[in-house]
């Protein structure tokens, strides 16, 4: 009975070792650093069917080292937007404790309905765990306002 108990917690210490090894491993391969970047503005103009707009994204690096390899990229899957040039932007390294931005050119399509659309992001770093959020990107209609003149029958010194 006394080599029954000692087998079992012979087989328990094994797996607890096991598992701190496994642990460790895991540990050493992922090797990211938690994302220490963060959207801290968005400026983006207002847009209408058929019409484009700036869109201005700031990240911020909240390390105390510089980030490398930072890009941002866009998903407009399924969306009524595009943009002018690439839907993704890099840049090679932001400082610590500083901050970059990244623009975009969109385009709302012409049968794009009126209101508001959030915007999937991915902001990504070398060494970095991926960060994936959203923006909120307005779509609404431009006053419009045509006026015309006839000629036919102008009422010059006359009643009417």
């Amino acid at each position: 009975m006394k080599m029954l108990h000692s087998n079992t917690k012979y087989q328990t210490m094994r797996k607890v070792l096991f598992l701190l090894v496994a642990v460790f491993a895991f540990m050493i391969v992922t090797n990211h650093t938690v994302m220490a970047l963060s959207v801290v503005d968005v400026s983006a103009d207002t847009l209408a069917p058929g019409k484009t707009g700036d869109l201005v994204i700031t990240v911020e690096n909240e390390l105390d080292e510089a980030v490398n390899d930072v890009t941002l990229t866009l998903d407009l899957t399924n969306l009524p937007l595009s943009t002018v040039g690439s839907s993704g932007k890099s840049i090679d390294e932001i400082e610590d404790n500083d901050d970059a931005k990244f623009s975009f050119v969109l385009r709302a399509a012409n049968s794009a309905k009126l209101g508001d659309y959030n915007v999937p992001y991915i902001l990504s770093a070398e060494n970095m765990t991926s960060k994936h959020g959203t923006l909120g990107i307005k779509i609404s209609a431009q006053p419009s306002l045509e006026t015309s003149a006839s000629l036919d029958n102008p009422l010059i010194n006359e009643r009417a």
